[in-house]
């Protein structure tokens, strides 16, 4: 990883906006539109995702993702775009040392997403909230209740930035600065995931 990494952003097109802006709305509506059907289940049943794939909301969570599957592939490639004309910030890495992921990195490719609960999809509709919820199930595991409670307060206050940059090869590169952290995940278009995340965690002084 290089000793300097510099991240350099553009404005945003009005056009990709409004094309994202088109589905988020009717994503929105969407996911307003289960909120009836939520206080049916017990909240333990919602706490742990418990749900038969012939409840009527995971039938229709499966249904709004398999009509709307080309919308959200492009919603998807235009968010990639967004991210790359973003903020202006310079990440010294010489400040941070990488962490051994390579068990979580296993796991994460080990998610067939043809076979997950609907419920699922419909989170990661978003790679810049699937990086988030990745990163959150990683620290989670690091960090005690209180701690972990500390680091959210922490970025409500002070956000994290996001960069996006698209490779050679198809795939495209996220990187998120934390502030204690740096995250660098790849995200595959074709398959609609991220299949590979790195963490640099910041050096004790």
């Amino acid at each position: 990883m290089k000793k300097l990494l510099t991240i350099t952003f553009a404005s945003i097109s009005l056009c990709i906006f409004a094309q994202n802006s088109d589905f988020e709305k009717k994503l929105v509506e969407f996911r307003s539109s289960l909120y009836p059907l939520l206080d049916n289940y017990n909240p333990e049943k919602l706490l742990k995702y418990d749900f038969d794939q012939n409840d009527l909301i995971v039938t229709k969570v499966d249904s709004f993702v398999h009509a709307n599957e080309l919308e959200i592939q492009q919603y998807q490639l235009r968010l990639m775009q967004q991210y790359s004309n973003n903020y202006n910030f310079e990440i010294r890495t010489e400040q941070f040392e990488p962490v051994d992921i390579n068990d979580f990195n296993q796991k994460l490719n080990n998610i067939d997403l043809s076979s997950v609960n609907p419920f699922y999809k419909l989170l990661l509709i978003d790679p810049i909230k699937e990086l988030e919820i990745y990163r959150n199930m990683y620290l989670v595991q690091k960090y005690t209740n209180t701690e972990f409670a500390v680091f959210n307060t922490k970025l409500t206050i002070a956000p994290s930035l996001i960069k996006t940059k698209k490779s050679e090869d198809g795939y495209w590169d996220i990187i998120e600065y934390l502030h204690e952290f740096i995250i660098k995940a790849q995200y595959d278009p074709k398959q609609s995931k991220i299949t590979n995340i790195e963490i640099f965690k910041i050096k004790p002084l």
